[in-house]
């Protein structure tokens, strides 16, 4: 089937969806899923008219409100606190963002405003990325290093051995 006639086919089809009955619908979705090699949710948006053929639907969600700017100030600022967790990160921004501003240059307030006002969990987000980076260290050591020691010193205790 050429690109034209599979246009045509969903035209035909978009014009008799909205007129069908949830029974109709469904059976038009598998008819139309079929013939032209989409999954289900794709076709609904297709036959809805919310996206053409071989195209993306558009995102969802709320547009991104930190830009490139924002993002390099919260990343550099956080390596050089010692990569702390979000909570405490948020808490440092208004007393490292000054040494920031001293060392790479004056921020405009709009960047600097949206810095300050960003949230722990947006924090998270946005180091998720560098996380793994850093002095070599893969992520954060798990258990007590008192087993790890114990385990590395040989003990003798007199009379058992």
């Amino acid at each position: 089937m050429s690109k034209q006639s599979k246009l045509d086919y969903i035209e035909s089809c978009r014009a008799r969806y909205p007129s069908r009955n949830r029974a109709g619908k469904s059976a038009m979705i598998d008819e139309v899923s079929d013939t032209l090699g989409l999954e289900r949710k794709h076709t609904i948006k297709v036959l809805n008219g919310h996206v053409s053929l071989g195209q993306e639907a558009k995102k969802r969600g709320a547009k991104p409100i930190y830009g490139e700017a924002e993002k390099l100030v919260i990343v550099t600022i956080w390596k050089s606190s010692e990569q702390p967790c979000s909570t405490r990160l948020k808490e440092m921004l208004p007393l490292w963002l000054n040494s920031y501003e001293r060392r790479h240059g004056k921020l405009e307030s709009k960047t600097r405003q949206l810095v300050l006002s960003c949230s722990s969990r947006q924090l998270d987000r946005i180091t998720k990325d560098h996380r793994a980076e850093g002095s070599g260290r893969i992520g954060r050591k798990v258990g007590r290093r008192s087993h790890r020691i114990k385990q590395s010193i040989e003990i003798k205790i007199p009379g058992i051995f």
